[in-house]
């Protein structure tokens, strides 16, 4: 047994095969054992404690050093990667060299099966007999020759020749190399060129040594594979070795190499990174703890599907102390901070900044300042590069990174992920440096109309005011495409720059809370934006500029349903206002005849349009943006007027035309609102179809600009008209997605539509204890928070829940109580409905003149309602069943069955009044016949 109480001092050592063969005995591996552990075959192990070559120095820091176990032997590790990287290996015998052949490196234990790419090269390979393999290091180039040099070793004698820098990428060696491979067929021939004499070997010239072989490959077929072929870059005779096999004789040729080489007749194969069915593979494979498909994905993004890369990255994981339960956490905030690794870092800082000029790298740095594709060959940001210094003559830095497979097309330039983090890492500490680059790449994005990309580039080059200024002139086009959220990023990091250089400028700080609050607006951050604005009021002197900030503040409370705090800040801003500021004396005019509305204030209402549309009047010469808002905005506030008067006609033309004057404007929110709004008219007229095709539209233009808000408004209104049609799958996710942003933006009333609308499609599918569940969750979040108008519907809810329970007399209590509200007389489709669950109530109870009575009482509500007739007919049905009038309780139910056409949830609540008639059941259960779906009583009627 080897004596390893030997001295370990690493000085001791002085060459790398002695320290490599204690230090593996020392871990009590075989040869063979480290070979498979580092992607080595045995033979190499061998050659590299015989001294004869050294493996990749990246090799020895990302695999040698964990598999000898030297992470806490620091001394021992750097002696080792000191001997690879410095360490001349003596030279070796006459007889070795002369002789000896690399054996074609074996299958990797954990080698993952590339077929396409297999089958491709090979193709190639066969057509064109010369190929080199190229691409970014550790793409897996020597596998893949491997694989091809072994296929091809059936058919015919193979070399394979790994080269290595001043050992074997030398002419003398490549000839030797070669010779020795034709000595077995032709020995005579190959004699002189593998003699031990070296007085016999010098009588022959290069030319002459070629000739030789170049004969000798003429009568017989090999393959010559040359691994690490861009090491003969830096010998010239190898160069023309190659260039003179390949145009005279039959050789198959095959090369790897990490750039390209523009070798005559040798055809160029790029190398990809791991496809994403591959790269799951070999994670699988490979990961100690299994990742997440999310976490797995963003792995192969971040590396770009590099084999060597993931390797590293696994193995790096498989050492992260992870706490229990937390492995998902751990490594997702590994992948996160993967180019700050010590091993990855290691493996780009040789295997790129190392080996590319000064340029080329300044080049690099640049792109990955940059973010985002770039044209390389545009004059202006030509001119913008040279006037950072470095990079001077683009087009040959272009042409290197080109060259060594760090970009691909220069006019549509970008960097790998990991690369661009670990490239843009290095510039940490290169203050002015980089701000030098965001100051170009501003300029850049800023010449190219990518305001946003402009304005994030000079708030990292620290040019504050710029950036503001950049987001405030091209506010309309970054709402337009739905920007707003990033813009406000940017904000916030200008914000935060300001707070740490304890600069003073109020102007400064008002323009971008104010900024900040408008692009907030519709949001979930909108409760941020109007914190901002109410700061900025706080900084404000100037009469007009704070009446301004009071309006969008009130704006913002009325998309939040803050209807009260609304028309207090409208008052607010109108006091400090002169009769000649027509357009926000307009805008908040209109803003008070919404606010009105929504109370119930109608009157109120009408006067503040016709105030508004008074002062559009006046706005003669005024833009359209302008001038068109103003006029949108008071008709749609004129067609909600007409629709409370139950004329819809004219509530639908008003409608129409306020769509068409939101189109002049050219603002896509109030276009987006109007077209929703027009929706919504053609839904009180009964078109369900047109209803879902304008809400539908509304609904992707509020979400192209980031209106989450209103677009829950709009997801509801869509999921009624699912209900409609009972696709109650439909209708539960789209309240679900509008329930969630609700909730966030804090909006009572919106979030207390979405969940009462969520009770009745729950109760319609029979799930009475979820619906209880919601009604009484709905109830408990909006107590004293949404206007008293809307709380009469709430209790509607709770009433028709009860009833379906049985508990009649809870229910009449309720209705009662919604009943006594004030703000239920001025509302006549509230009115009704309570009325209608009122009647089924009494109905239920065995009082069939009371319920009568109800139903009496219940408002008319042709033209505002064709549904809700419909619902008045269906009770009417079931008041004469009481009666004992089972013929017109059939008539009414084949009646609205006929009208119900187009309302699949009519014509089957019509279908179950109809069972009831020809089946009679217990009258407290009828509530249930009218507000819950009954499938088997469905089948039989």
């Amino acid at each position: 047994m080897a004596d390893f109480s030997l001295t370990t001092n690493p000085s001791s050592f002085t060459t790398f095969g002695d320290l490599l063969r204690f230090l593996r005995r020392r871990a009590r591996l075989t040869q063979r054992a480290l070979g498979i552990a580092v992607g080595y075959s045995e033979a190499h192990i061998n050659r590299f404690e015989k001294n004869r070559y050294l493996p990749d120095v990246t090799a020895v820091a990302a695999l040698f050093i964990p598999e000898l176990d030297l992470e806490q032997e620091p001394a021992l590790a750097t002696r080792l990667l000191e001997l690879a990287t410095s360490s001349t290996p003596p030279a070796a015998s006459l007889t070795e060299v002369d002789m000896t052949l690399e054996q074609i490196p074996g299958t990797a234990v954990a080698e993952i099966p590339r077929p396409t790419l297999h089958i491709r090269a090979r193709q190639r390979l066969d057509a064109e007999r010369r190929l080199l393999l190229c691409g970014l290091a550790g793409m897996g180039k020597t596998t893949l020759a491997a694989q091809l040099a072994r296929d091809y070793s059936q058919t015919m004698p193979v070399l394979w020749l790994t080269l290595t820098a001043g050992i074997t990428n030398s002419a003398d060696v490549l000839l030797r190399q070669t010779a020795v491979l034709l000595a077995a067929h032709e020995p005579e021939t190959m004699r002189p060129l593998l003699t031990r004499d070296p007085r016999a070997r010098a009588a022959l010239s290069l030319e002459q040594q070629v000739a030789l072989l170049s004969a000798a490959l003429s009568r017989q077929t090999v393959l010559l594979c040359f691994d690490n072929a861009e090491l003969i870059q830096a010998d010239e005779a190898s160069r023309q070795i190659l260039r003179h096999l390949a145009a005279t004789t039959p050789v198959y040729l095959l090369l790897t190499a990490r750039e390209s080489l523009a070798l005559p007749h040798v055809a160029e194969m790029v190398l990809p990174g791991f496809s994403a069915d591959e790269a799951a593979a070999f994670i699988e494979q490979s990961a100690l703890h299994r990742l997440t498909p999310t976490l797995s994905t963003r792995l192969v993004e971040r590396t770009d599907g590099s084999p060597m890369l993931l390797r590293l990255a696994l193995g790096s994981l498989t050492n992260e102390p992870t706490a229990p339960g937390d492995s998902a956490a751990t490594a997702e905030s590994f992948i996160t901070r993967l180019e700050t690794q010590p091993q990855v870092a290691a493996y780009l800082l040789r295997t790129v900044r190392q080996q590319i000029s000064p340029a080329a790298w300044r080049l690099l740095l640049m792109l990955a300042v940059l973010q985002q594709p770039v044209n390389l060959t545009d004059p202006y940001l030509v001119e913008l590069a040279c006037t950072v210094g470095g990079i001077e003559e683009m087009a040959t830095a272009v042409a290197e990174l080109q060259r060594h497979f760090l970009i691909h097309n220069a006019a549509q330039t970008h960097l790998p992920p990991l690369l661009r983090d670990y490239v843009y890492g290095v510039l940490t500490g290169e203050v002015t440096l980089r701000r030098r680059l965001h100051r170009l790449a501003g300029d850049w994005f800023h010449s190219v109309a990518d305001a946003l990309a402009a304005a994030w580039h000079y708030s990292a080059a620290g040019l504050l005011d710029v950036a503001l200024e950049t987001i405030e002139n091209n506010t309309p086009a970054l709402v337009g495409r739905g920007q707003v959220l990033p813009a406000a990023a940017v904000l916030d990091d200008v914000l935060a720059q300001l707070g740490r250089l304890r600069r003073k400028d109020d102007d400064l700080l008002r323009r971008l809370l104010a900024l900040r609050g408008k692009l907030l607006a519709g949001t979930l951050r909108i409760a941020e934006g109007e914190a901002s604005l109410r700061q900025a009021i706080a900084l404000t002197g100037n009469t007009a500029v704070r009446a301004n900030l009071i309006y969008q503040t009130a704006d913002l409370c009325a998309q939040r349903s803050e209807f009260e705090e609304t028309l207090r800040l409208v008052q607010a801003a109108q006091a400090g206002l002169t009769p000649n500021d027509l357009l926000l004396q307009a805008r908040l005019c209109n803003l008070a005849a919404y606010a009105h509305g929504d109370l119930g204030q109608h009157q109120a209402a009408y006067q503040a349009v016709q105030q508004a549309l008074a002062l559009a009047d006046q706005m003669v010469g005024w833009p359209h943006s302008m001038v068109g808002e103003i006029r949108a905005s008071a008709h749609l506030g004129l067609a909600s007027v007409a629709r409370h008067n139950l004329d819809l006609n004219e509530a639908m033309a008003q409608a129409q035309t306020a769509l068409t004057w939101a189109r002049a404007a050219g603002q896509p929110r109030l276009l987006n609102l109007s077209l929703a709004y027009v929706g919504g008219m053609f839904y009180d007229l009964g078109d369900m179809v047109a209803s879902f095709q304008y809400r539908q539209e509304g609904l992707a233009g509020v979400l192209a600009i980031g209106d989450v808000h209103s677009a829950a408004y709009v997801l509801t209104y869509l999921a009624n008209i699912h209900f409609f049609w009972l696709e109650t799958e439909q209708v539960l996710a789209k309240l679900t997605q509008a329930g969630e942003t609700l909730r966030i933006v804090a909006d009572k009333r919106g979030l207390a539509a979405t969940e009462s609308l969520r009770a009745l499609c729950l109760l319609w599918c029979g799930q009475t204890s979820a619906a209880r569940q919601v009604v009484d969750q709905m109830l408990q979040e909006t107590v004293g928070k949404s206007t008293a108008r809307m709380w009469g519907y709430r209790l509607d809810k709770l009433a028709l829940v009860q009833l379906v329970q049985g508990e009649t007399a809870a229910a009449i209590a309720t209705l009662q109580q919604a009943l006594a509200l004030p703000a239920t007389t001025e509302n006549p489709l509230l009115n009704f409905q309570l009325h209608g669950a009122l009647a089924m109530a009494y109905l239920a109870s065995a009082e069939p003149g009371r319920a009568a009575q109800m139903l009496a009482q219940a408002p008319r509500l042709e033209g505002l309602s064709i549904w809700a007739e419909m619902e008045r007919d269906l009770i009417r049905g079931y008041v004469a069943l009481a009666d004992g009038d089972a013929a017109l309780a059939r008539r009414l139910a084949q009646q609205v069955a006929q009208r119900a056409e187009p309302y699949p949830l009519y014509r089957q609540k019509a279908a179950q009044l109809t069972v009831v008639v020809e089946r009679p059941l217990p009258c407290h259960l009828w509530p249930q016949q009218l507000w819950v779906a009954r499938p088997s009583m469905m089948d039989d009627a």
